[in-house]
């Protein structure tokens, strides 16, 4: 993991930009937003624990929501090309990646991962 740090109102990512990691908030808080043509709309207050763009590495190529920060965040950052080496490594990992996109290749991708 890599260790990154985002002041308070600043974006961690926009819809459609590229998703190339996993994200892990270690301290703080991260407002997550939906839109609709030109309106950015409030979905969920993301805090100390969550993950983002877990779902999004295993379906698509661009986040299809928006990530500001609520407070002063630190992340652990996971690039996608690590968490591949990870699944080889380890068999059970792998397992319940595939459960998981199995999963959503049957009921499609949430707003917010």
């Amino acid at each position: 993991f890599d260790i990154i740090s985002l002041k308070e109102e600043s974006y961690l990512f926009r819809v459609g930009s590229p998703c190339r990691e996993i994200y892990i908030i270690s301290q703080g808080e991260m407002n997550i937003y939906v839109h609709n043509n030109t309106k950015e709309t409030f979905l969920e207050t993301l805090y100390t624990g969550c993950s983002i763009g877990s779902y999004c590495s295993l379906t698509s190529e661009e986040y299809s929501i928006s990530g500001k920060a609520k407070t002063d965040l630190t992340l652990l950052k996971l690039p996608f090309v690590k968490m591949k080496e990870l699944r080889e490594k380890y068999e059970d990992l792998d397992r319940v990646m595939n459960e998981y996109e199995t999963y959503l290749d049957d009921n499609g991708l949430p707003y917010c991962d």
